[in-house]
């Protein structure tokens, strides 16, 4: 039975490393630091330390990571950051400011409470304290499925603060982080027809393409949503000047991103205000524009099986149809043509240790027309090297890898799309 060790765990040194830095500092510093302070007999003592500075109660609680070599505590990372808090006609009648989503997630935990009243302070712009309180009040939120319902939520008490500003709804709060923890924040009431509007694009596009980063970065294109905020925040070269939108006002209007409570995930051509407005209304693939001369072309591809070693070159016209391609797939392995879905799907490689990218295009039914059984191969955006997945029967799941060989010329006389070769490798 392992002895326990006594004294300060390998979190309590790590978190004094942390508290100790007066700037960031690489991962591998960090790592031989707490490893000086707490030697360790594993097989890898590096790891050891390094891997729970990834952990859920480290990234977004205590630290984030301003590219994936260099750390910055949140007190360091965070300090003079400025976002916007929209105020409510609701919000002014009951005279409060909700946590949030506003606050979300600079006074929340990540569990999306609200962290004590004790640990925070509200100074205004001339630096003097904001008489509040957090109380609990009844808001009309939107919820994931596009319904509005009430809900109790934590709000600052603020009503005579935002009586003397006399704020109407659509005006704002500009909140600059003075001190991380306890949270100490400056409060600058912004009418709304002093905004400047020009100002707010630039640093709208800034924090999108920080978080589009942080995806890119990710294994799966997903991020935990209060980790990724406060990572694109401390990334963000704009961060503490004139903020523009409030973060979730930028995100679910992208049609890049999909943002829940937990978590941000690339998006798929339709942006989460417009999946609230219609959240049945799954988004489709639509083509891209072509030209004739790219209609005419020849698209061959070398199309091999999963569950074998059959290899098939097929080649099929730009301006041909998703259904099209079905059929000469059918036809190249023998599948039978009247029965069972198929799909075909974009691969893209993300790099090393990364899933790659997925787009699906939609299923193919030979028993009832589909969106994707009229998309042209030209309109897909392919290019010589571009990677396919086709599916055959939803239920056995035959998976076959197509990828683009050339684009060339038709020749005359031949009907596309055709089977060009049949490779009997191990038939």
């Amino acid at each position: 039975m392992p002895i326990k060790r006594e004294g300060p765990t390998l979190r309590d040194v790590t978190l004094q490393v942390l508290a100790e830095l007066t700037a960031p500092a690489p991962v591998d510093d960090i790592v031989r630091r707490v490893l000086e302070q707490f030697p360790s007999t594993s097989k890898n003592p590096p790891k050891r330390v390094r891997d729970p500075l990834h952990s859920f109660d480290m990234v977004g609680v205590e630290l984030v990571y301003l590219d994936p070599k260099t750390i910055a505590p949140l007190r360091l990372a965070l300090s003079g950051v400025c976002f916007r808090v929209p105020i409510t006609s609701e919000e002014i009648k009951q005279g409060v400011l909700a946590i949030e989503p506003g606050f979300v997630p600079f006074l929340t935990s990540r569990f999306h409470q609200a962290i004590p009243q004790e640990e925070i302070e509200l100074r205004d712009a001339d630096d003097q304290s904001i008489p509040t309180r957090l109380v609990t009040v009844s808001l009309t939120r939107r919820t994931m499925d596009g319904e509005k319902n009430t809900q109790q939520c934590t709000a600052f008490d603020l009503g005579e603060w935002l009586h003397a500003q006399r704020a109407r709804a659509k005006d704002s709060v500009r909140v600059t982080i003075l001190n991380w923890r306890p949270a100490r924040l400056r409060f600058e009431f912004e009418p709304h027809s002093q905004y400047r509007r020009d100002a707010f694009a630039a640093q709208d596009h800034a924090l999108a393409d920080c978080i589009q980063t942080l995806l890119d970065e990710s294994y799966d294109e997903r991020i935990y949503t209060k980790p990724a905020i406060l990572t694109a925040y401390a990334r963000m070269p704009g961060a503490r000047d004139y903020p523009g939108n409030h973060w979730l006002a930028v995100l679910v209007n992208d049609p890049r991103f999909f943002v829940t409570d937990f978590d941000i995930k690339a998006g798929e051509g339709m942006s989460t205000l417009d999946f609230l407005r219609a959240p049945l209304d799954a988004p489709e693939f639509r083509g891209e524009r072509f030209t004739r001369e790219q209609g005419a072309k020849v698209y061959r591809f070398v199309a091999a099986k999963n569950y074998g070693k059959q290899t098939r070159v097929v080649e099929i016209l730009g301006r041909q149809t998703l259904a099209a391609f079905d059929d000469v797939m059918r036809e190249a392995f023998d599948l039978d043509t009247f029965d069972h879905l198929s799909e075909f799907t974009r691969i893209t490689p993300r790099g090393k240790g990364k899933k790659p990218r997925e787009q699906q295009y939609g299923e193919i039914n030979p028993f009832e027309p589909t969106p994707a059984m009229k998309l042209r191969v030209a309109g897909l955006g392919l290019e010589v090297g571009a990677q396919l997945e086709y599916v055959y029967d939803f239920g056995d799941w035959l998976t076959h890898k197509l990828v683009l060989e050339r684009m060339g010329a038709a020749e005359r006389g031949v009907k596309y799309p055709r089977v060009l070769e049949k490779k009997a490798t191990g038939e």
